[in-house]
């Protein structure tokens, strides 16, 4: 029997003298300890050792007790003992190390907060982190450049959408974490192996800041940290806890901001690549079932990108290099093949009628890419691709978004199937709904179901769009979980239920969250813009966002992407070499170093496919090859020890909580924010009468804080904008020559039109967009169709049916 090893250091206190750092760690109950030392004398290498031993309570008490008394210093004045061996500062867990151009620091977690549970096993975000200078203050090396490099690096704000867990594997899909390691040998009687897996280097976000001492210490400090969203909810039928997780793990290979990382780069990886897992399980039980989904969006893999130079609002889009043979996306599609299989799903949203061709020359290249690919593939596991123009469907009368994207949703879950931990009731095995009829996906020997394949979708961005788009194959795929969950008797989710509801607020918190992290901006096209039943009041907050996403995007993408490329290792600080804010360009930060007076090893441009993967479809080769050489650590023990007693480790035994403070009951608590006032409608499945609906649907995600991890601006912009009906449409700010608000709404005249808009924060924002025209022309051509189109829909009446209003310059600006 396999089970997943629980980090037993999951707490750690920091001790330190003249010339040492002592760290401790240790598990929960404070019987299991290990120790690093840290020496401080040297002033440039980071120099720890430890001794591998596991020290016991006693232990550790007389080895701490030994190195106090070699540490006190006996002052002859005052004849009495100066200690100087003590605690600094307590932890839960360490992130990394790193060095700029004097000492190394060390980067700790100081604070965190539980998010979510998967199958019991603890996730915890990262809310408030330390960083310690380790070299003794006398030794410090003052350099005029180090305190830049370090409030650069600190820019990254770590107590925002990191997450860690310490038995629990998430840079893995829940279906890889579940799968059997092949080569393990087989145990007899009732012991058992506890297995940790090497985590997968492309979603963890620390790896650069673990290498100064991963080959160094024993394996239970290491502590994989992923980026992204992740966020749960619950629902109750009756009685029974459903658990709904959503976990975006974004990429940190070619990683930065929305205008400087386009594409994809020589050794397949592509901007903005975010894998995202829609995990559903029976929560009443320990061994209850559990159903898994994955998709994926990034950008499009090509070489490709758009001049940031000129300052306008939608800079054109460039391909900077030919590629004939498809190399850049033949290597993406082959990394997409290792990891999950056969069939790979494209559903492409970007424009395809244009009168100015614009989005439509990615079209042009990703299909052709994909058709030269597809020539060297078998027609069962060949690259399917799925077109589909949203902006110009939702921009007509009859255009029913929402209702096609069902439709390729439907087609593309049942062609790649899902996971399932358990086999189907005897019902459903006796009488399967019609709807099964074509249902993919590998069945198992024990009975479990893999899914084959997965859907990958993009758009320019990579944001609004497609985040309604991977919401509606969630919404299909989360009817058919709660299906072979027993929950439904058919595998459908009613629009506007209690239960549709729940996920769409988890997609839509997911998209705010990914776009502030790569655009700087939460997400402005939701779902309700495509069923056209978005509140006209929201569209002044559209119009601010999108002038603070413009001026992040001109000022501030710059110094974002330095940050990142310092948080990850892409540039390494160096005396005497320039610094990162003197480079030109970060492209060849990102590109694969090429040896020098060594040839290059041309690939084949028919077999773009690894062997491994191809020789493993319609498998995962990551999964089918999946070896102890994937283990970080193989231990024999018994399935009631603490290393893998998840029971323990989830309720924490040793500790006293308040009924307040424990996950299960906040997530619980939060149900009653989706219960209608109609009694007769207590399923979470019920349709619920929109009128009768709560306005604040669900707590805020504490994650989304209106700022991105790299510190930039909460604020919004659409990518989907009609670039044919903007260009007809003018409109000049600089012409309005009447605002003035009262009881809650404000009264401007443009271009001799009266309009009556919303006063949420409308007065002033209107004068703030008014300065802001003045000090950068052209910043609203981007929105001047929208604008008018509202101004259109919402006015009420002549000015001479409004009543009496006031004029005053306070009621302009409230400030």
């Amino acid at each position: 029997m396999e089970l997943p090893l629980i980090n037993p250091i999951q707490k750690i206190a920091i001790y330190e003298t003249a010339s040492w750092f002592y760290i401790i760690g240790f598990n929960p109950t404070e019987t299991r300890y290990r120790v690093i030392k840290i020496d401080r004398t040297d002033p440039k290498r980071l120099i720890l050792s430890e001794d591998k031993y596991e020290y016991s309570a006693v232990e550790i008490r007389e080895l701490l007790l030994m190195i106090n008394n070699g540490n006190t210093v006996k002052s002859s004045k005052k004849f009495s003992a100066k200690a100087g061996f003590n605690q600094t500062i307590s932890a839960f867990g360490i992130v990394g190390f790193v060095r700029f151009l004097e000492g190394y620091y060390m980067i700790l977690i100081t604070k965190r907060s539980r998010v979510a549970e998967i199958h019991n096993h603890c996730i915890f975000k990262v809310e408030d982190t330390s960083m310690i200078y380790i070299p003794n203050n006398n030794l410090k090396q003052s350099n005029p450049d180090e305190v830049r490099y370090m409030k650069m690096f600190q820019n990254v704000d770590l107590s925002s959408n990191f997450y860690f867990s310490y038995s629990y594997d998430l840079s893995h899909t829940y279906q890889f974490n579940t799968s059997s390691v092949v080569d393990i040998p087989s145990k007899e009687g009732s012991e058992c192996y506890a297995l940790r897996q090497l985590p997968t280097e492309r979603y963890v976000w620390n790896s650069f800041l673990m290498e100064p001492f991963i080959r160094t210490v024993h394996p239970d400090w290491i502590l994989p940290i992923i980026h992204g969203y992740i966020g749960q909810s619950v629902i109750s039928v009756f009685g029974k806890l459903i658990f709904i997780t959503i976990i975006a793990r974004r990429s940190n290979k070619y990683a930065g901001t929305r205008y400087l990382k386009r594409g994809g780069t020589y050794e397949g990886n592509v901007a903005n690549e975010v894998e995202t897992e829609q995990i559903v399980h029976d929560a009443s039980s320990m061994s209850g079932r559990v159903t898994a989904y994955v998709q994926v969006r990034g950008s499009i893999p090509a070489y490709w990108s758009q001049d940031v130079v000129k300052m306008v609002p939608k800079p054109p889009i460039i391909i900077d290099l030919p590629d004939p043979y498809a190399t850049v996306a033949g290597k993406h599609f082959n990394q997409l093949l290792q990891r999950y299989g056969a069939p790979i799903i494209i559903l492409n949203l970007v424009k395809k009628r244009e009168k100015k061709k614009k989005e439509g020359i990615l079209t042009d290249v990703y299909t052709a890419s994909i058709e030269f690919l597809n020539e060297f593939l078998p027609p069962d596991h060949a690259i399917q691709y799925i077109g589909f123009d949203m902006a110009r469907l939702n921009r007509s009368k009859d255009g029913n978004v929402m209702s096609r994207l069902a439709e390729i949703a439907d087609r593309c879950v049942k062609a790649t199937g899902f996971y399932q931990s358990h086999p189907l009731f005897n019902s459903q095995s006796l009488q399967s709904h019609p709807r099964l009829k074509g249902m993919c996906g590998r069945v198992m020997p024990d009975g479990s179901t893999k899914q084959t394949g997965l859907v990958r979708v993009n758009c320019v961005d990579c944001l609004d769009r497609t985040n309604t788009a991977m919401f509606a194959l969630g919404k299909t795929a989360l009817g058919y979980q709660l299906y072979f969950l027993g929950v439904l008797e058919t595998p459908d989710i009613e629009v506007d239920s209690m239960c549709e509801s729940i996920l769409r607020v988890l997609y839509e918190d997911q998209g705010d969250t990914l776009a502030l992290q790569y655009g700087g901006s939460q997400l402005v096209h939701r779902v309700d813009t495509y069923r056209k039943t978005t509140p006209w009041a929201t569209h002044s907050r559209d119009i601010m966002h999108t002038l603070s996403r413009y001026y992040n995007n001109t000022f501030s993408d710059a110094e974002k992407q330095n940050t990142i490329n310092l948080f990850l290792g892409k540039f390494l600080p160096r005396e005497g070499s320039p610094h990162m804010w003197e480079l030109y360009s970060d492209i060849h930060l990102h590109g694969a170093p090429v040896p020098p007076f060594e040839p290059i090893s041309v690939p084949s441009y028919c077999q773009w496919w690894s062997a491994e993967a191809f020789c493993s479809l319609p498998f995962a080769s990551d999964e089918t090859m999946k070896s102890t050489k994937h283990l970080s650590a193989f231990i024999s023990t018994i399935p009631g020890s603490d290393l893998v007693n998840r029971y323990n480790d989830y309720y924490s035994l040793n500790e006293i909580t308040t009924l307040e403070d424990l996950y299960i009951y906040k997530l619980i608590m939060s149900w009653k924010d989706f219960v209608t006032d109609d009694p007769s409608k207590v399923s979470p499945f019920a349709v619920v009468n929109k009128k009768k609906r709560k306005s604040n649907e669900m707590p805020s995600n504490p994650s989304i804080s209106g700022v991105s991890s790299t510190g930039s601006t909460d604020s919004s912009i659409s990518e989907e904008e009609d670039d044919d009906e903007e260009e007809k449409s003018t409109l000049s700010l600089q012409k309005s020559n009447e605002i003035v608000s009262q009881r809650g709404f404000v009264v401007t005249k443009v271009n001799g039109d009266t309009w009556l808009l919303p006063a949420l924060s409308v007065s002033r924002g209107f004068h703030w967009l008014f300065e802001f025209r003045l000090s950068f022309e052209g910043i609203f051509s981007v929105h001047e169709r929208r604008l008018r189109c509202w101004s259109n829909s919402t006015r009420r009446c002549k000015s001479s049916h409004l009543p009496k209003l006031c004029r005053s310059r306070k009621e302009l600006d409230p400030r």
